[in-house]
């Protein structure tokens, strides 16, 4: 405690020993320090807040909100590299131009680097701050940049629509192409397969083979109980009859053969009908109708051929076996009627054969069609899960070219509206004030400055002299 005592009264001793040098130290630093701070030109400040993401423009379209999304600050570096764009000489070029009248000394390169940028915080405003010597000319700087970077978000927005509209009419085209085809596709397998949905073909198929089955099974018992019939009838008249009729006459008559292949083709194609629609249809309707009439001429037409002929000759067979057995004579005129009843016999029994032959072959023809119907539309069952899955791969190609070709309709729809709004996504939500402070130089933080460090160099050359 002593020690620090003899110090401070020694420290004291020579400072009024040498208070002339400490006290002319003192005065010339802070002298020197009031001359450069009030010899200084005086700078002034002031900044102004620019919204990068403006909340109160209301996209008119989805393609806008998209758009204005890109310029919302979602990172960092998204951030830092927008600034310096900002900063960029051609940016501020533009706002030191619009000034020229009014300040044509101002140079683009002093503004550049007088200009600040930076972020408040983690929002999406930045704070624009420019100083300068006048504090008019701070705020028409200020006011100037507001405007250019407003209008280059506007413009860059417009940019990028331009650019996805021109790149949407380019592939629109061919969207528009690809779903021509695939329409065509798909309506061109409509069209061969005679079917609108394949979903439904299936139960659709099932229900015609049953059907189908069902109509075998009766056609089947029909010609059965014709082949009994005529063979009940065959044996009465016997099969030479049969062969003479069938085999000379029937057989080598055109129009006949002609009605009995019209009948077989209508028979087929009333089984096939039938087992797609009900017997109320027009369709089978008319081929039933088609089939009793093509029958009745069948079966007239047979008569015609055999009934006139077999009866001739059967007159003239019992005639001449009557001459030859002596059993007519001029004086018995009740002979003749027994050949004459027994041709009438005989000619009933071939019409009866007639009917019989020509049922039985109406009946198989019936058979005959319903089985190759039965056989094409199991043919045709055996198809439908390919036939299924070529329709799904159809409809599902039709589905994404419609979609990708309306989608880019809409856009293009979008970015026209866009392209042509004047809402920017930029906002100045805070214009710049008019300063009445200066930054620079600092007066009263200088003199303070420069009385402390002039005291403090002062004792210290007192000191240094005392060495």
């Amino acid at each position: 405690m002593a020690d620090e005592t003899t110090s401070l009264i020694s420290t004291w001793r020579i400072l009024r020993k040498r208070r002339t040098t400490a006290i002319s130290v003192a005065v010339a630093i802070f002298s020197g320090v009031a001359i450069y701070t009030f010899t200084r030109v005086p700078v002034f400040q002031s900044e102004s807040l620019l919204l990068m993401d403006n909340p109160t423009s209301v996209p008119l379209v989805q393609a806008q909100e998209k758009l204005d999304k890109e310029f919302a600050v979602s990172s960092s570096t998204s951030l830092a590299t927008e600034i310096q764009i900002l900063k960029s000489k051609s940016l501020i070029t533009r706002a030191v131009d619009s000034l020229k009248q009014k300040y044509p000394t101002l140079d683009a390169d002093v503004v550049a680097e007088n200009i600040g940028i930076f972020q408040i915080e983690d929002a999406g405003v930045l704070s624009v701050a420019y100083r300068d010597v006048i504090p008019e000319r701070v705020v028409a700087v200020l006011n100037a940049l507001g405007k250019v970077y407003v209008d280059y978000s506007l413009e860059t927005r417009r940019s990028q629509a331009s650019n996805a509209i021109r790149f949407i009419e380019k592939k629109l085209p061919q969207a528009e192409k690809e779903l021509q085809t695939a329409s065509q596709e798909l309506r061109e397998f409509r069209t061969e397969k005679g079917i609108s949905d394949p979903g439904q073909l299936a139960t659709a198929m099932t229900e015609a083979t049953l059907a189908l089955q069902k109509q075998e099974e009766q056609a089947n018992i029909a010609v059965q109980e014709a082949q009994q019939a005529y063979a009940i009838v065959q044996r009465r008249v016997g099969k030479s009859a049969e062969d003479a009729m069938t085999l000379s006459i029937l057989s080598q008559n055109a129009q006949y053969q002609k009605y009995l292949e019209q009948l077989q083709e209508t028979e087929y194609n009333y089984a096939i009908e039938r087992a797609r629609f009900k017997e109320a249809n027009p369709a089978v309707k008319v081929l039933r109708e088609r089939r009793d009439q093509l029958l009745g001429l069948v079966q007239a037409k047979a008569r015609e051929l055999l009934g006139a002929k077999e009866a001739n000759r059967i007159a003239q067979s019992t005639l001449q076996e009557s001459l030859t057995d002596g059993s007519i004579a001029e004086n018995q005129p009740n002979v003749g009627t027994v050949p004459t009843t027994y041709e009438s016999m005989q000619i009933k029994q071939v019409g009866d054969l007639l009917v019989t032959i020509s049922d039985l072959k109406v009946r198989q023809v019936t058979l005959n069609g319903v089985r190759r119907a039965l056989q094409e539309t199991n043919a045709k069952m055996r198809e439908v899960p390919a036939l299924q899955d070529r329709y799904a791969n159809l409809v599902r190609t039709y589905v994404l070219t419609e979609t990708n070709y309306t989608n880019l309709k809409q856009k293009l729809e979008e970015l026209t509206i866009t392209e042509a709004q004047e809402s920017s996504p930029w906002k100045v939500i805070e214009p710049p004030y008019l300063p009445d402070e200066q930054i620079s130089p600092k007066t009263i933080p200088n003199l303070l400055i420069g009385l402390v460090a002039g005291a403090l160099l002062g004792v210290g050359a007192a000191l240094l002299l005392e060495l």
